[in-house]
């Protein structure tokens, strides 16, 4: 401490020499962002830190001092299920029933994230199998991710990264440009609609459009519909995701193949 107050050319005074004073047994704490060190002992089976006031100083030491007598421990990995093409209330009608037909008291989660619906259970994985078993099968068809990412994220975590050709007549280009990766791709993609995704001026977002995505890999063809509302230019992003997804399902196998000719 003297050593560091002469550096800078201060006097040392009697009240910077009492902190280095320590309870006797104690362990002396370093305070790498000032002078005053702190200290960590046990008095009557209780840990008492003692740590010096300024907030830029005792915060790290006092995190320093949680992880190594106290380390947080990792959050419970809960079940969740991202999904795409359902609707919010009727997701929740059906899990709601299925928690009540397995004789539980525990609450869903349900959150709208466009174009998602993610569904949550406040309990750990693997806690109630048979639970998330009926919860599988009540959503198939329609789940994107067990581990909270959007299609086009598990897309680019797939392994092999899979390499896609795509002609996207479905978004302009747009889901080409987010997800193609080479013109030489060994799976080969066309996305399209049965109407503009967009409107033009004088028209208004009404309705529902329904979406297409053919996903060739090697000589299987698989073919994905989805019918979705309308509702806004955020469609476009929707079917982005969708043409991630359908990827996604074929690589999976997933879905209804049939040979190339």
């Amino acid at each position: 401490m003297q050593h560091r107050l002469k550096r800078f050319g201060l006097a040392v005074h009697q009240d910077n020499e009492r902190q280095a004073f320590f309870p006797a047994g104690s362990e002396p704490l370093p305070n790498a962002n000032g002078t005053a060190w702190g200290s960590s002992t046990t008095a009557d089976g209780t840990r008492v830190v003692m740590l010096p006031g300024p907030p830029r100083e005792c915060m790290p030491m006092l995190q320093e001092i949680l992880d190594r007598i106290a380390p947080a421990s990792k959050p419970a990995d809960h079940p969740h299920w991202r999904t795409l093409g359902l609707i919010e209330a009727d997701v929740a009608a059906l899990i709601d029933q299925a928690v009540q037909a397995e004789g539980l008291t525990l609450t869903p989660s349900y959150l709208w994230a466009y174009p998602y619906v993610d569904i949550a259970l406040p309990v750990a994985v693997g806690e109630h199998p048979d639970l998330e078993a009926l919860i599988d099968r009540i959503l198939a068809g329609h789940v994107v991710s067990r581990r909270r990412l959007t299609a086009a994220e598990e897309l680019r975590m797939h392994p092999g990264k899979p390499v896609i050709s795509l002609d996207d007549r479905l978004t302009d280009g747009l889901a080409a440009e987010r997800l193609a990766s080479a013109a030489d791709a060994g799976i080969a993609v066309r996305a399209w609609s049965d109407e503009p995704l967009t409107v033009t001026d004088g028209q208004v977002w009404d309705g529902t459009v329904t979406m297409h995505c053919e996903v060739r890999i090697n000589d299987l063809t698989r073919t994905y519909a989805l019918t979705a509302p309308k509702r806004g230019p955020e469609v476009v992003d929707m079917a982005t995701d969708f043409v991630a997804w359908s990827v996604l399902r074929a690589c999976a196998g997933e879905g209804d193949a049939h040979a190339d000719r």
